[in-house]
């Protein structure tokens, strides 16, 4: 049946991995190429790659799965990226056992690689998962779905600019946009009429200063810019993105950034990758406070500016268990970290 091909036998065996005897059975009376029926060659590992597709245990999971097609082959994906995009699509429904939209994310991701139909993952030095990539034939089941339109590819494609619901200067999903390397240097005050856009990617781009009007994406959940970017400041009027879930921007020395007045008004926000604490109210640590869905890696800079024990305490650091490496530093030099 797997003809002695790794990757037939591997997605195989994931499917039929911790299920019951009975559940085994009934694979085997309703699939011919189970019982063993003639087929070889690259048509039976298609035929055992869309048995694996069929038995994925949602609906929603199925179309994370076909999502992978808007992605060129052997593109290595990002996870925590990857997910944010099926929760920018409306893929990832909470639910009474899963209430966290990321926790249903991560929770799909695996049973993708349990399931065989990602491999090459990749892990940082606490052992989490960041990339992955998919086999070629696996890809090609991802194409032949996403073609049977199984989910509107409208929202894809962005026809309607008004309703976008991500966009990425140098996304691979969106052709159209992809203006990498492109020595763009401004982003037009009309994003703002954007107002479905939950997923904003403006890495590797020369835009130094972002309008206004960019804080009237109250939809967004992630803004991402890399450390290759030229931007110099974040919007002031960031609070008001209420739906606000990752930040990605790096702290430049050369710019000195500040973070925004009233950050801890975004009490969504999971992903921060450094808070600048400053003597001004609205820029002090107690921001921290508001902010206890914070998870994965945070960098604290100018604590100088802490005057109390007190002030240090209103950050309630003890009460955000999944901030899993944290970064403490005082004045601008990098040998401070404590």
């Amino acid at each position: 049946m797997c003809q002695g091909l790794p990757l037939a036998a591997s997605v195989l065996g994931g499917l039929l991995c911790n299920k019951e005897k009975h559940e085994w059975q009934a694979i085997l009376d309703g699939n011919h190429l189970v019982a063993g029926e003639d087929d070889k060659g690259e048509n039976s590992i298609k035929k055992i790659l869309k048995l694996s597709y069929d038995y994925l245990p949602s609906p929603h999971l199925k179309k994370c799965f076909a999502y992978f097609a808007m992605f060129p082959k052997d593109f290595e994906f990002e996870k925590d990226q990857l997910i944010q995009l099926w929760m920018a699509e409306g893929f990832l429904r909470p639910c009474q056992e899963t209430p966290v939209m990321e926790d249903v994310g991560n929770k799909f991701f695996q049973l993708l690689l349990q399931y065989s139909l990602l491999q090459d993952v990749k892990i940082d030095e606490l052992n989490n998962i960041t990339h992955c990539k998919m086999h070629d034939l696996v890809h090609d089941l991802a194409e032949d779905i996403l073609k049977s339109k199984l989910f509107d590819q409208k929202s894809v494609r962005g026809e309607n600019l008004s309703q976008v619901r991500y966009f990425g200067w140098n996304s691979p999903i969106l052709e159209g946009f992809k203006l990498s390397r492109s020595g763009i240097k401004e982003l037009s005050a009309k994003i703002g009429k954007l107002i479905y856009l939950r997923y904003l990617d403006l890495s590797d781009t020369q835009i130094e200063a972002l309008p206004n009007s960019i804080c009237k994406l109250y939809n967004l959940q992630t803004f991402r810019v890399n450390d290759y970017s030229s931007l110099r400041k974040l919007p002031e009027e960031m609070a008001n993105m209420i739906s606000l879930r990752h930040i990605y921007c790096s702290y430049h020395y050369k710019f000195d950034m500040q973070i925004p007045l009233n950050m801890g008004q975004l009490t969504c926000v999971q992903t921060l990758e450094f808070f600048k604490v400053g003597s001004e109210k609205g820029r002090r640590i107690e921001e921290l406070g508001h902010l206890k869905n914070l998870r994965g890696e945070l960098t604290i800079r100018g604590l100088q500016s802490v005057r109390t024990k007190e002030e240090a305490r209103a950050a309630y650091l003890q009460e955000k268990p999944n901030i899993y490496k944290l970064t403490y530093l005082w004045s601008h030099d990098e040998s401070d970290v404590c």
